[in-house]
This record gives C-alpha cells, sequence and structure tokens, in this order.
C-alpha cells in the first residue's frame, strides 16, 4: 500500500536499528527518502540499495547546528522536493545515574542528544511544510517520559521535553496544516537489547517494524485528523 506516494520524508539517525526500519517502511510507503546520521559511509552501508539513488538522498550532518540543518533541509528541497515528513527519530540514553550522585552534565548531555535535534529539524521544516499548508513531523519519545526508572532521571527528563514540545508544536502549527505527533516505545527488539534479554523478555519488545509502521501511519494521511497525540507503543509488554 502507497501510504507515502509522491512524498519527501526525512529521517533522522537513519543508520541506527530504528531509524533504518523507519526508512524501510517509508519507501514500501512510497515516500522519497532523505536520511541523515552522523556518518554518511555508514549510511551508504546500511542502505545500499539507495546509496546512488537520485530518488533518495544520505547526508551527514551536525543536527545540533541550526544552519547545518537548514542547508540540509533546502538540498532535499532541491533534489527531492520539499519536505512533507520528519521523523525525528535520533537520540540517545544514559541510565544508572542516580540524581543525587549525577551533575548537570548528565543532564545536558541527554537533553542535546534527545531534544536539541528534535527541535533544530522540526524549526528547519516548519516553512516549508507551512508554505505548502500540510506536513507530518513524527518525533520518537519514549515510555520514560511518562514514567522515570530509577537511575533514568535525565533520560526520562530529556523525553519528557520531547512529549511537551510534540504538544507545543501541535498546538502552534494546526491552523497551517501542519501535524505532529510523538511514538513513546518500551524496550526495542534490537540486536544489542536481545544480547541482555531472556527469551521472554526479547519476545515481548517491540518489534522494529511494527513501530515502523505506526511511524509511517502518522506521516500518512490516514492520520490526518490526529495532532499533539502520544501513542504508546508497548509490544506484548
Amino acid at each position: 500500500m502507497c501510504l507515502l506516494e509522491k512524498g519527501v520524508v526525512i529521517i533522522t539517525g537513519a543508520a541506527g536499528n530504528l531509524g533504518a526500519a523507519v526508512a524501510r517502511a517509508a519507501r514500501a510507503g512510497g515516500a522519497r527518502t532523505a536520511l541523515v546520521d552522523r556518518d554518511r559511509g555508514r549510511l551508504a552501508q546500511v542502505h545500499p540499495e539507495i546509496a546512488e539513488s537520485p530518488e533518495h538522498l544520505l547526508a551527514a550532518v551536525d543536527l545540533g547546528r541550526l544552519a547545518d540543518v537548514e542547508a540540509f533541509v533546502a538540498e532535499v528541497e532541491v533534489r527531492l522536493g520539499a519536505p512533507t515528513g520528519l521523523v525525528n527519530v535520533v537520540g540517545g540514553y544514559r541510565g544508572d545515574d542516580p540524581i543525587e550522585s549525577s551533575d548537570w552534565s548528565s543532564w545536558e548531555d541527554m537533553f542535546a542528544t534527545n531534544v536539541r535535534p528534535t527541535l533544530q529539524c522540526s524549526r528547519a521544516v516548519l516553512p516549508r511544510m507551512k508554505a505548502q499548508g500540510k506536513g507530518s513531523i513524527v518525533n520518537v519519545a519514549s515510555l520514560a517520559a511518562l514514567t522515570a526508572d530509577p537511575g533514568g532521571g535525565a533520560y526520562a527528563g530529556a523525553k519528557a521535553a520531547v512529549l511537551r514540545l510534540t504538544e507545543a508544536l501541535a498546538a502552534e502549527t494546526k491552523a497551517g496544516g501542519v501535524r505532529v505527533n510523538a511514538v513513546l516505545p518500551g524496550t526495542l527488539a534490537t540486536p544489542q537489547n536481545r544480547a541482555w534479554m531472556s527469551p521472554e523478555q526479547a519476545a515481548a519488545a517491540v518489534d522494529l517494524a511494527a513501530l515502523a509502521d505506526v511511524v509511517v501511519f502518522f506521516l500518512s494521511d490516514a492520520s490526518r485528523a490526529v495532532t499533539g497525540s502520544a501513542l504508546k507503543v508497548t509490544g506484548k509488554l
């Protein structure tokens, strides 16, 4: 089913497990994709089938620098067309860091990794989406945005900020035809996580392809009546 036919979707963190799954699902849905990560060579290894395709774009971009992000989005518009979708996947986890013994650098690192790229990329695409009168931004938060585990305060705080950012952006852009939603996955069934999981835990974890399908739903017109939502994606837990 071509849910994203003729769409142009930017996906950050596209060399990672979830980013790669989202990129594959977006392409299967008919979208042209612009994939971003820290290393273009790594992107080409993960996505060899589109490394030289004129219908797709691979790029290494410093997502913490707004000027670099804006230059990339301008290139996407020239090469593929104005972006109709953005998936903010890039992020990172830090746990085992009790608040009593942590310092501000732990929190600063989590906000720089999880919040700043989401904010910068959203700011860069919004003028183009508003000019079209349509667009969909999907932010990857976490169940931790709702409930923090011991030692995970900095990560939970950053993901909670992503959730609040989602709500604020949705409220600010709704009248202009742009939708902003978030997914809140539980533990993902990545190879790294499976290495420490029991068979029962692995079977209950969130399947990457299934989560990617949820993201594609939010990108597509099938969710045209939905904005400002935060959807829990918990697998079988």
